[in-house]
């Protein structure tokens, strides 16, 4: 038996594949169409999809952020009175009651906004802690005792090589 096969691909990527049996003369056509892919509407759809989702993933990295920099901000708070033992009691309160604030938060699955708002408070009366002891380790203040070079107005700056 011999079957005679023709393909036939057009301009738009349609395939035409013909058999011929040619002791019957019988003959079978398929056409084969190249799936479009997808069309505009879905095109369309998918990319106000993926604009949705950049706002909530850009949401979810916020609050993420906030989350990391609110467990940061405690460690480095709770060091900081534990390496502090001068520090002031009413210092050491607020301290304390930022901390707790800023824990609760982080447990209540606060916004980015409520942690931001409880991490800046707590900023705030952690430069307190700072603030005294800068003042605790300054030496206290005499007269000035750097010493300026006489002012005579024929002396030149010399350049060195």
């Amino acid at each position: 038996e011999q079957v005679e096969v023709t393909f036939d691909v057009d301009a738009n990527g349609i395939l035409n594949v013909k058999a011929k049996d040619k002791a019957t003369n019988k003959e079978q056509s398929i056409r084969i169409e190249a799936s479009s892919g997808l069309s505009k509407e879905e095109i369309e759809k998918m990319q106000k999809d993926a604009e949705a989702n950049a706002a909530d993933d850009a949401k979810k990295k916020e609050l993420v952020d906030a989350r990391n920099h609110a467990e940061q901000l405690l460690y480095t708070a709770e060091k900081a009175l534990k390496d502090a033992p001068t520090v002031p009691e009413n210092i050491k309160k607020g301290v304390t009651e930022k901390i707790e604030a800023v824990k609760s938060a982080l447990a209540s699955g606060a916004t980015a906004d409520v942690l931001k708002s409880a991490t800046d408070a707590l900023s705030s009366e952690m430069m307190k802690i700072g603030e005294h002891m800068s003042k605790q380790q300054a030496p206290p203040e005499q007269g000035s005792t750097e010493q300026k070079p006489p002012e005579n107005p024929d002396m030149k700056d010399a350049e060195t090589k």
